[in-house]
């Protein structure tokens, strides 16, 4: 079996208290649910956990999802040593949130720019 086939894509949302980190969470969960990518622990990296380190550097690639300019989820990702990510800084993608959650219909939007911008690195 191919090794390299067979390693995944993670990705990380902000999970902050804005509502484009709540965006980023949500969509997180909808493009793991369309089978585009794994969520995961972004508290583990932060803690140094060398198990969920070692899992990031191995996935194939890795998609940093952050809510604001802050880029909490990037540098995160980057003070554990894991680089060559995917950056994605949610406000950029041009979809504006109307109240204090996002709707479902602006987190598939989202959903799509990322799923989107994922292909375009390939």
């Amino acid at each position: 079996m191919d090794k390299e086939k067979n390693k995944k894509t993670l990705v990380y949302a902000c999970n902050g208290i804005s509502a484009y980190g709540r965006l980023t969470n949500d969509a997180a969960n909808e493009l793991e649910n369309r089978g585009v990518c794994q969520k995961a622990c972004l508290a583990g990296v932060g803690a140094m956990f060398d198990f969920k380190i070692k899992d990031s550097k191995e996935a194939a690639r890795r998609i940093a999802l952050d809510g604001c300019k802050l880029c909490c989820v990037k540098k995160i990702l980057e003070n554990a040593g894991i680089t060559g990510n995917i950056s994605i800084v949610a406000p950029d993608s041009g979809i504006k949130i109307a109240g204090k959650s996002p709707t479902p219909e602006e987190t598939a939007k989202f959903s799509d720019y990322v799923e989107k911008k994922i292909q375009e690195e390939k």
